[in-house]
């Protein structure tokens, strides 16, 4: 059968041309790093960039001073390994778009047809699911990893507690209290003072975006015009047109000098999964309505890739490895389209991000 044609390398650039929309939270890692290891390991550099050099008189011996350390984190990446069936029989019925009644294609080619679209609806899950892994990281600074067969598992990048907040009572949003900029500026300046970096872009659930830019106090600060002044440069956003169709640029802050000091995005996008106990499918938001995620230009945000354990990947690192699972030799002969991929994004600054719950979740 022609599937003897697909060998690793055809399936790999078969699956690498495809072409998938881009994928918003995606840019806040846009360096990636493969792994020979089951294992990712990074070196978390303990030094005080804020220490002044003491004063001493020029004929005395100078100070030695104490160097930081640093202490090497490991995290163990997920699994995703998404499979749909080669059906044989389907490949002598006519597929959308042939001509009605008699068809365009021949069998082989309706089959070498299927092998193509299977492996970019995988890619598109596996990638779904990396965009899902990356707002989890700044969101919650940590990421959650449940699955059929798989205990649940909490990876922590030991994000600042102060970086999340959940306010309540008559301090959320649109109630009577509520003082959004005085939220937003609070979190911005303790992230700037954790991590060295300054907050570049919020993002905003739809509802509190609502809640936001109906207060009084927010509309004379903020420019939705998009006639953004200064340098973008420290945005990881270079324009909307390569962001996912769920973000919106809405506005941004104005500086004094009428600059922009930061983007607001507002981020409805929502996803489909199944509960690992019951096997219902479910949605939810990649973001809360109702939250609100600020990132800045040190997050230095990477995709992790851990090692394939196939042998048919020779147990390398890659981003995603598709192969074609062949059961030829049963009765009735069987195959199938499998990809595999080790993700894990990590923020290697955790506290150049932050997260506002401000009303109740949605």
């Amino acid at each position: 059968m022609a599937v003897e044609l697909y060998d690793t390398m055809t399936l790999i650039g078969v699956q690498n041309r495809q072409q998938i929309d881009p994928l918003f939270f995606l840019q806040f890692f846009p360096e990636e790093i493969t792994f020979t290891t089951e294992k990712v390991a990074f070196d978390e550099i303990s030094e005080d960039r804020y220490i002044l050099a003491p004063f001493v008189a020029p004929h005395v011996e100078g100070r030695v001073m104490e160097r930081g350390g640093f202490d090497t984190r490991s995290f163990k990446p997920a699994y995703v390994k998404p499979k749909h069936d080669l059906d044989v029989n389907q490949q002598f019925k006519r597929r959308a778009g042939e001509t009605p009644m008699l068809g365009s294609l021949t069998p082989q080619q309706r089959y070498d047809a299927t092998i193509a679209e299977n492996f970019r609806v995988e890619r598109e899950m596996i990638e779904r699911r990396i965009n899902w892994m990356c707002a989890q990281a700044l969101v919650n600074g940590s990421v959650v990893v449940e699955g059929e067969d798989y205990p649940r598992v909490t990876i922590d990048f030991n994000r600042d507690a102060d970086l999340t907040e959940v306010l309540s009572g008559t301090a959320r949003w649109g109630e009577s209290a509520a003082n959004p900029l005085g939220d937003l500026g609070t979190k911005m300046k303790l992230a700037r003072r954790l991590s060295g970096g300054r907050i570049t872009d919020i993002i905003m659930g739809d509802s509190a975006y609502e809640r936001f830019y109906k207060n009084s106090d927010v509309k004379d600060l903020l420019n939705t015009d998009f006639r953004i002044g200064g340098s973008s440069a420290d945005s990881p956003f270079l324009s909307t047109a390569e962001t996912d169709k769920e973000a919106e640029l809405k506005a941004v802050f104005r500086g004094n000098d009428g600059a922009a000091t930061a983007r607001v995005w507002t981020y409805a996008g929502y996803f489909h999964q199944r509960d690992p106990e019951t096997g219902v499918l479910t949605e939810g938001f990649y973001i809360d309505p109702n939250a609100v995620v600020g990132v800045g230009n040190r997050l230095s945000g990477v995709q992790c890739f851990g090692a394939i354990k196939d042998p048919n990947a020779g147990l390398r690192a890659m981003r995603i490895f598709p192969r074609i699972v062949d059961k030829k030799n049963d009765d009735p002969a069987k195959e199938y389209t499998l990809s595999q991929s080790a993700p894990l994004p990590v923020p290697m600054e955790p506290n150049n991000s932050f997260k506002l719950q401000v009303h109740d979740p949605e």
